[in-house]
């Protein structure tokens, strides 16, 4: 597999996981935009596949792909998922836009 591209924690994410119980495993959504629908259908198909719960959404002229997730929201972790979902994003011809604390449930 190829290097990893790094998106950085910036601050604002860096305030919401220091808000977050330490050692708590808690719901993250992930946003990703694809641009074609057929591209937007496998990468959800995929997520799927690696047991994330996945919602797609159009959006204008392209596709908003929810990748809901339960982990503990710690610096490393984040920064991981975010460096995978972002290559990933990109190999569909899409961008990897934000993360945000979901609500349970």
């Amino acid at each position: 597999m190829g290097k990893h591209k790094t998106v950085p924690v910036n601050e604002e994410w860096k305030q919401a996981i220091k808000t977050t119980q330490s050692g708590i495993e808690q719901p993250i959504i992930f946003y990703i935009e694809v641009y074609g629908e057929t591209s937007a259908y496998y990468m959800a198909a995929r997520l799927k596949k690696e047991n994330w719960d996945v919602q797609l959404l159009r959006s204008g002229s392209g596709w908003i792909c929810l990748a809901n997730a339960i982990v503990t929201p710690d610096d490393q972790t984040i920064n991981d998922l975010c460096d995978y979902l972002s290559d990933l994003s990109e190999h569909y011809g899409g961008s990897f836009k934000r993360w945000e604390l979901g609500s349970p449930g």
